[in-house]
């Protein structure tokens, strides 16, 4: 389960606009927002994409997000 506040921290954060999150992902931005809002599952690529998106998350930060509830 995606934590989407966290999500949307980290993005926010980052300065790069949604759609353009879903474009590094290889997702359209509509399953973007289904992963994020937990109505479909990150798939192990794109997880690995994200990494290479977003190699300023931390470990902790990254589980914190994908981890969830797990």
């Amino acid at each position: 389960m995606t934590d989407t506040n966290k999500f949307r921290e980290v993005v926010r954060d980052s300065g790069v606009p949604m759609y353009k999150v879903a474009e590094r992902l290889g997702i359209t931005p509509q399953s973007l927002y289904n992963k994020i809002g937990n109505a479909t599952e990150f798939t192990q690529s794109e997880l690995a994409k994200f990494r290479e998106a977003f190699p300023e998350v931390t470990d902790e930060q990254f589980n914190q997000i994908f981890l969830k509830g797990e």
